[in-house]
């Protein structure tokens, strides 16, 4: 099983960052949350995912999702919230 490693330090627009893996988590606060189309709640949050290329580390592709305040606990790990597959 992979380490979940934090690196936000390396996200300046992110609240929280994290690595496991090859797969990178993004959470950023919007500055203006919003409806999305398919929720009645309004997004307070921008989660971008990134999967990794193992033999170079660079980016093979990522993601977007849009989530409420009260969907996520930032004191929790994002891995630990969020279903990838």
């Amino acid at each position: 099983m992979d380490k979940i490693i934090n690196i936000t330090e390396l996200y300046k627009d992110a609240i929280k960052a994290e690595q496991k893996g090859n797969n990178i988590l993004i959470l950023r606060k919007l500055e203006k949350p919003f409806k999305t189309w398919s929720k009645a709640k309004l997004s307070h949050y921008e989660l971008e995912y990134q999967w990794l290329n193992p033999a170079t580390g660079g980016v093979l592709g990522n993601e977007f999702t849009y989530w409420n305040k009260k969907d996520l606990d930032l004191n929790r790990s994002l891995f630990e919230q969020v279903n990838l597959f």
